[in-house]
């Protein structure tokens, strides 16, 4: 059997097949579209605070309180992955600050199917039981505690 590899690295899900050169990076259409979002809210605001610079009619500071953090501040992280049900899939553990989510990614077709999501759903550590189909992982809570699930 060859040896195949799925790894995380600063967040990334990356992949290697047997006999390939190189790994390579698989992203979350999931992850691209919260980025996305957030990168429309702010075009359709900017003008209320004169983007990151503060020569707008408000700026984030005086108005809200806040510093200007744009969408590249936005922090998606693929937390955790393990085989799927069959060799060509791999399931993975998006994370945002606000949401996460289960995935299933088809390595032959590079698709991406969503399992389920949540707010303020934040899993890691994944060991899966083929036998039984489950998934023991870490789920942490937002006040610092975490759990098995």
């Amino acid at each position: 059997m060859a040896t195949r590899l799925a790894y995380l690295a600063e967040g990334r899900l990356f992949y290697r097949d047997a006999g390939a050169s190189s790994s390579r990076l698989i992203e979350s259409p999931f992850g691209n579209d919260v980025v996305n979002r957030a990168l429309q809210r702010q075009a359709k605001n900017e003008w209320k605070t004169g983007g990151e610079s503060n020569s707008g009619m408000y700026n984030r500071q005086s108005l809200w309180g806040i510093s200007g953090q744009g969408p590249q501040a936005i922090n998606v992280r693929i937390t955790a992955v393990t085989t799927g049900n069959s060799s060509e899939e791999l399931l993975y553990v998006v994370s945002t600050e606000s949401v996460g989510g289960l995935f299933s990614y088809n390595l032959s077709s590079g698709k991406e199917v969503r399992l389920f999501h949540k707010e303020g759903l934040y899993l890691s550590d994944f060991c899966r039981n083929s036998k039984h189909d489950m998934i023991a992982c870490c789920q942490r809570m937002s006040n610092g505690t975490a759990s098995i699930t």
